[in-house]
């Protein structure tokens, strides 16, 4: 689809939004294979990896260059990204489900734009390092505004340490809560952020240190939530020709401002581990086959760990490039018997699909090293709690 005005390109994406999650979208199509007996073997297509989505999506447009993404997530969060886009002044041009960014050209037709992130904590902690550096495409002497707002669930949720880290380094942002300000900045110098709430606090500061054309040094202090997303976030900014260098403890990190800039990138965007794990869990509990398309085991999603948990609890699977197949699980085990301590740190998300499989299964778990989750878009070891004691399970 190719946009002619910025009112069109909206009504666009928003319908892409609703038929992409239409119960008749293709990307949610289950497939079942009768085979003999009573045995059956689905077959589902997930959509796209939302965390590489929205990172794809902020960093390409941020390079200032020509850029095709490829398989890209229409789903809520997304479609904030995309809104906000294209209120900065992107052209968009959205075909299916690839994403093609024209060169922008130094032209602003508004220097004070308002943006909106709807319930998209992602899209609130990455959208800042691209209007931060958006002075390189304006003249200095009329730098870009953004008002950023948002629904009220998110503007509950914490930003306050990452809009003090980007103050350090020269960004103009006049509040530390929303709704806030942001002016177009000259980035420079050094700043630390604690890792422990959120990783992406880092994530989005590095994004707006890498669109700098100074280096930068960032300390990361306190523990690091989910290093995955982390090394995604390095991973994206590379792949785009962002120069960062980190250490193994990703404690330190430095960019290097780039002397050459690619004409054009493009960046495929591969399958959601988070929605795979959901039908891994329910199809091992009916002891089914089930094979994911469009899934790589060789993946920075951290949740492809909950796989390693499901393996402990006996069950097979067969990796191929692109798909990944949970063999049917032929021998019965008793799982009441069982009893699990699962330090779920690096994959915390998770943690309440393995409650909800050790109720469905009747084996004993324990989860440590989670209580970040809490401050997610609800706390959500008390929704967890407050649903299972409904049911009359015993958990604390």
């Amino acid at each position: 689809m190719h946009s002619t005005s910025k009112q069109s390109l909206l009504e666009k994406i928003q319908t892409l939004y609703k038929l992409h999650n239409t119960k008749d979208s293709t990307h949610a199509s289950i497939k079942i294979k009768k085979n003999k007996g009573y045995n059956h073997e689905s077959i589902l297509c997930l959509p796209a990896s939302k965390s590489y989505t929205n990172r794809a999506l902020i960093i390409g447009a941020m390079t200032g260059a020509s850029v095709d993404i490829e398989n890209i997530l229409f789903a809520e969060d997304t479609y904030w990204a995309l809104h906000a886009l294209i209120c900065l002044g992107f052209n968009l041009e959205i075909e299916n489900s690839s994403l093609h960014i024209p060169k922008r050209t130094p032209i602003v037709e508004n220097n004070h734009i308002k943006v909106h992130c709807g319930k998209s904590g992602t899209l609130l902690r990455f959208l800042p390092g691209l209007v931060l550096n958006l002075s390189p495409s304006c003249k200095e002497e009329n730098p870009v505004r953004v008002d950023f707002s948002s629904d009220s669930q998110l503007a509950a949720r914490p930003i306050s340490e990452l809009i003090v880290s980007l103050r350090r380094l020269g960004g103009l942002i006049n509040e530390t809560a929303l709704p806030f300000t942001i002016q177009s900045s000259a980035l420079h110098g050094e700043t630390e952020i604690s890792g422990k709430t959120s990783g992406q606090f880092l994530s989005g500061l590095l994004i707006a240190a890498c669109g700098s054309k100074e280096a930068i040094k960032i300390k990361r202090i306190d523990n690091l939530v989910q290093k995955n997303y982390i090394l995604m976030t390095e991973h994206v900014l590379k792949s785009f020709g962002f120069e960062l260098v980190s250490c193994p403890n990703l404690i330190d990190f430095k960019t290097i401002p780039r002397t050459e800039n690619s004409s054009h990138y493009h960046f495929k965007i591969e399958g959601d581990w988070s929605t795979a794990c959901y039908f891994f869990a329910i199809a091992f509990v009916f002891k089914k086959k089930l094979t994911i398309r469009k899934l790589s085991y060789k993946t920075l999603q951290a949740d492809i760990l909950f796989i390693d948990f499901l393996k402990k609890l006996g069950a097979r699977f067969l990796f191929k490039e692109n798909e990944v197949t949970l063999l049917e699980t032929k021998t019965p085990r008793e799982y009441t018997k069982l009893y699990f301590k699962e330090d779920m740190f690096e994959y915390s998300d998770q943690a309440l699909t393995l409650a909800a499989l050790s109720v469905a299964l009747g084996f004993k778990l324990k989860v440590s090293h989670v209580e970040h989750i809490r401050r997610h878009e609800s706390d959500r070891i008390k929704g967890l709690m407050t649903n299972l004691r409904s049911l009359s399970i015993t958990c604390e």
